[in-house]
């Protein structure tokens, strides 16, 4: 069964249109994508690497993905947190950072600062073949590893400084 979406109009409310994965989304609505970066205290991210037969295969990434119809967009992030990462983020600490308007879809940030070092992850195999705790000064070094755009949503939603 294919994925089902409610798009949403330019001012990200849900407009009530059901939109099948894989058809065109027509112009002037939108479909949600969530990015959730989780965060330790000391500082290190996790990256999630996406399977090879995925578009942009074995770039890293934040966990991330689409609202499904009748998700809002921290409840597509805490789900897509747990399925491909195996990490649960309590809803209340799950925090909305900002948006990025494309052509198509508009991109959701969060954040997710766990409360403590010892955090392990349990990844979703169809989609993510590997993960890894890194410094951000890491990612930067390394961009042409990761998926576009992605360190400059996290500069600018999530870097402190």
């Amino acid at each position: 069964m294919s994925e089902i979406w409610e798009l949403l109009d330019m001012n990200r409310q849900k407009t009530g249109i059901l939109h099948e994965r894989g058809v065109t989304v027509p112009d002037g609505l939108y479909h949600l994508v969530v990015e959730i970066w989780v965060q330790k205290p000391n500082g290190d991210l996790l990256l999630t690497q996406r399977h090879p037969d995925k578009p942009l295969g074995l770039k890293w990434e934040c966990s991330r993905g689409s609202a499904v119809a009748g998700e809002d967009g921290v409840l597509a992030a805490h789900r897509e947190l747990l399925e491909e990462a195996g990490i649960f983020a309590p809803l209340d600490d799950i925090q909305f950072k900002g948006y990025t308007m494309h052509s198509h879809y508009i991109t959701e940030t969060y954040l997710y600062e766990s409360p403590t070092n010892d955090i392990t992850f349990n990844l979703q195999a169809e989609e993510v073949v590997d993960a890894k705790w890194v410094a951000p000064n890491e990612i930067e070094q390394n961009l042409d590893e990761v998926i576009p755009d992605l360190w400059h949503r996290y500069c600018k939603y999530i870097k402190v400084g």
